[in-house]
């Protein structure tokens, strides 16, 4: 039912959406028109895991003017040509996606001061610890719930571009499964264990 209710409110709340781009476009399109580009950034000869947006000639590769739809069309097709070809250099740059999205200083060359580092690693490793104490238990639909938009956004993102910034949106998320996790830490030093978390 808890994720019933949940697929049905995100279905509501893109259906405005999706109903105006089959208006204009005749096709279903419930989010963006911007998917071949971003794909394009994050599969193609410019691609290195990280945003890639102000290094590719769009002009150039685009070879001509375009509408909307024929340009996403034409950078999803060409990501997805490249993706074919190079299947390994698909896979390290899943890799490196992975580990841009959950590193735990910044990527960014000017923000990887000794400063920003040390708070980055003060502010993001316990937490990344707690809530893999929560994982590791993973009781309940509960669970379920908080984890499905953590594992979402990291898949999404090991297929688009990987930046520290794109896992904001899940952080909330990651801190409520850190706190179970310290919460069953401090409970087992309770008689029964803990065993109630």
């Amino acid at each position: 039912m808890l994720w019933g209710v949940m697929m049905g409110v995100t279905a509501l709340m893109l259906a405005p959406w999706t109903v105006r781009n089959y208006r204009i476009f005749g096709r279903v399109i419930p989010t963006t028109l911007q998917v071949g580009e971003s794909l394009y950034e994050a599969l193609s000869p410019y691609a290195d895991g990280g945003p890639a947006m102000d290094r590719i000639d769009w002009p150039a590769v685009r070879g001509g003017p375009m509408g909307e739809l024929e340009n996403n069309d034409f950078f999803r097709k060409a990501a997805l040509d490249y993706a074919r070809e190079r299947p390994a250099r698909v896979v390290e740059l899943a890799i490196e996606k992975a580990r841009r999205f959950w590193n735990i200083v910044p990527n960014h060359g000017p923000h990887r001061t000794a400063l920003y580092a040390a708070i980055s690693v003060i502010a993001v490793l316990p937490v990344y610890l707690l809530a893999l104490v929560a994982v590791a238990r993973r009781r309940g639909a509960a669970f379920g719930l908080l984890a499905a938009p953590v594992v979402y956004f990291a898949l999404m993102h090991v297929v688009f571009v990987g930046s520290v910034r794109y896992r904001v949106p899940v952080m909330p998320f990651v801190g409520i499964l850190a706190a179970a996790g310290a919460l069953w830490l401090w409970r087992r030093r309770a008689p029964d264990g803990g065993s109630q978390v």
